[in-house]
């Protein structure tokens, strides 16, 4: 089993701004923000797209995106995949 979620972040230098997920500040920590499945555990998470943001498992079926963007820009394909065992 694979998914992946692609929506765009903007990241501003000094102001913040709302697309699919919050804008955000460089330099400034962003989110937690919590992303689940209900793929099968256990799962594998990624996240492409966003320097300086990466995701963070906290449950079998659960992660945060976090962290302190470096870098100012639009980012139109920011990435989450999640993988899982295929069920027999």
């Amino acid at each position: 089993m694979k998914a992946t979620l692609t929506f765009s972040v903007q990241i501003f230098d000094g102001i913040q701004q709302l697309t699919s997920l919050p804008g955000g500040l460089i330099g400034v920590p962003y989110g937690p923000i919590t992303v689940i499945t209900d793929f099968p555990a256990p799962v594998t998470w990624g996240l492409t797209g966003l320097p300086g943001v990466a995701i963070t498992p906290i449950g079998p079926q659960s992660a945060t995106i976090a962290g302190t963007p470096t870098a100012t820009g639009i980012y139109p394909s920011v990435t989450v995949s999640v993988n899982a065992p295929t069920v027999p």
